[in-house]
């Protein structure tokens, strides 16, 4: 998809998950007396469905609602699923996370943060940028350097856990 700039995050939906970033501001220019200022997406954290995001591919997303300030879309890849909500304005996004496990794809040089981490919730920064990600309490999480896998015990695959990332100020 297109990157959705539903500021201040940007979240794109790719075919191995949904992309989430925090834009900086890149002076590209003067145009007469105004500066050309641009807000370029760059993945900040990918969350993926299922299996190893590295292989896999998702059949895309797909709108599932939309209004003035938000929009919902599904992200799909054979029984894994990813049910996202996005609020403009808002420093959260939202997600249902379907099948056995929810993986994070975490961007370069992304640091973990163990002192703003608790059970329930993950913190890291990336690109000088910190994120939270919030999982159920009972979550299993396990890092492999820059994938993080997400499983919740007993957890049925079609009804899916809630993962919510956001951005602190």
């Amino acid at each position: 998809s297109n990157v959705l700039h539903a500021h201040p995050l940007t979240i794109r939906a790719t075919k191995k998950g949904v992309e989430i970033g925090k834009p900086e501001a890149i002076e590209t220019g003067s145009v007469g007396p105004n500066k050309d200022v641009r807000f370029p997406h760059r993945a900040a954290i990918r969350v993926s469905a299922g299996g190893d995001d590295i292989t896999g591919a998702g059949d895309g997303a797909y709108l599932t609602k939309s209004s003035d300030w938000g929009v919902g879309f599904d992200w799909r890849r054979g029984s894994d699923f990813i049910s996202t909500n996005i609020a403009h304005g808002s420093p959260m996004v939202h997600m249902t996370v379907g099948g056995n496990l929810a993986q994070l794809k975490l961007g370069i040089r992304a640091k973990y943060l163990p002192d703003l981490s608790i059970a329930g919730r993950l913190a890291y920064e990336v690109y000088g940028n910190i994120f939270v990600v919030y999982v159920p309490k009972e979550a299993v999480v396990a890092q492999q350097k820059r994938v993080v896998t997400i499983t919740i015990p007993g957890a049925s695959p079609s009804e899916g856990f809630d993962v919510m990332v956001g951005a602190l100020p």
